[in-house]
């Protein structure tokens, strides 16, 4: 009995010894995580679309600059952290009603980050291209407004960007202190104003705009750049009474581009058959007009304008002309169609 005695005091005073020579370090066994606050807000040419308060600027039609408050533009913002490899740390999303909207403070541990931070209105979703499915990675994140899945086919359906949004890719350094950073969005969409010079007509009730191609719905938020998927749909203008005879009608469509140059079709009809389809249903169409080279860039407004009805109370009718304002309020280039 006393040799088992002696045998477990020996095992114990073994195992406090080797407890006794490791020296716990500094922070050692402990997650240590620095506050990281961010503030998000729009550069001085990234504020709302206006497409009523035209002014002149050297005898040339321009856009006015419109100064706005992230939450007169934005419903929704993502936060997206990425380490430094690419995977999702996590993606936080705030919205409108939110308090602290447009403010957001983080807790990362020391180490190089990707922060990307999107937003637009309400139904725009950063993540997986199979969103919700698949696994949430720099390279293959998408920004896109909302889709469907097909269980069927196993197909997933994108939603095409018919309102606005904005979007920042950006590096950080987390060193062994807090710290606060500034985010400045940019608009990642493009808008095309139409702009009818002649009197609409009587008996006309509907104006579509369409842009044929070049158009979008998916924007990866890695390269920071749109990728080919889904177009934008027909905008379809219901004209009111007050609307008959009037001069400068006004019908505008929002887009993400994928190129440079886009093809707009402008139609009227004079039934609600086949608004999304100018033609060949001819029946309905009281007039139409395909205008090519169209400039479609980020954050850049084309205003189309000229005679949709062949100058009707207008004498002399020519083409289109095209004013474009890459930033709200330099003066645009202005170009004549045939």
């Amino acid at each position: 009995m006393k040799k088992i005695l002696l045998g477990l005091i020996s095992v114990c005073t073994i195992i406090f010894s080797c407890k006794k020579e490791h020296k716990v370090q500094p922070g050692e066994g402990q997650q240590v995580t620095h506050k990281v606050g961010f503030q998000i807000s729009f550069s001085q040419q990234t504020a709302q679309f206006q497409t009523n308060s035209l002014k002149e600027v050297n005898s040339v039609k321009n856009n006015a600059l419109a100064t706005s408050s992230l939450i007169d533009s934005v419903d929704v913002i993502y936060y997206a952290v990425y380490d430094s490899v690419g995977n999702n740390i996590h993606i936080i999303k705030q919205n409108s009603s939110d308090a602290g909207f447009g403010s957001y403070n983080d807790n990362l541990h020391a180490g190089k980050y990707t922060i990307v931070v999107a937003a637009g209105k309400t139904g725009m979703i950063l993540g997986p291209t199979t969103y919700g499915m698949g696994v949430s990675k720099l390279s293959t994140d998408i920004i896109t407004y909302g889709y469907s899945y097909n269980s069927n086919t196993g197909v997933h359906t994108y939603n095409p960007f018919i309102e606005d949004a904005f979007y920042k890719k950006v590096t950080l350094t987390v060193t062994n202190t807090d710290s606060n950073n500034s985010i400045t969005l940019d608009r990642i969409t493009a808008q095309v104003v139409v702009k009818i010079s002649d009197q609409i007509p009587a008996g006309v009730k509907y104006i579509g705009l369409i842009v044929n191609a070049g158009a979008t719905d998916l924007f990866l938020v890695g390269t920071g750049a749109p990728v080919a998927g889904g177009g934008a749909p027909p905008v379809i203008d219901t004209l009111k009474p007050a609307d008959i005879g009037t001069k400068n009608h006004q019908v505008s469509i929002l887009f993400l581009p994928l190129s440079s140059t886009v093809s707009v079709q402008i139609y009227a009809k004079n039934s609600p058959d086949n608004l999304n389809i100018p033609g060949p249903y001819v029946v309905n169409t009281v007039a139409q007009k395909n205008i090519s080279g169209v400039t479609a860039q980020a954050n850049t407004q084309t205003i189309l304008t000229g005679y949709l009805f062949g100058g009707n109370g207008i004498s002399n009718p020519g083409g289109f002309n095209s004013t474009i304002d890459t930033a709200w309020n330099i003066t645009p280039i202005t170009k004549t169609f045939p």
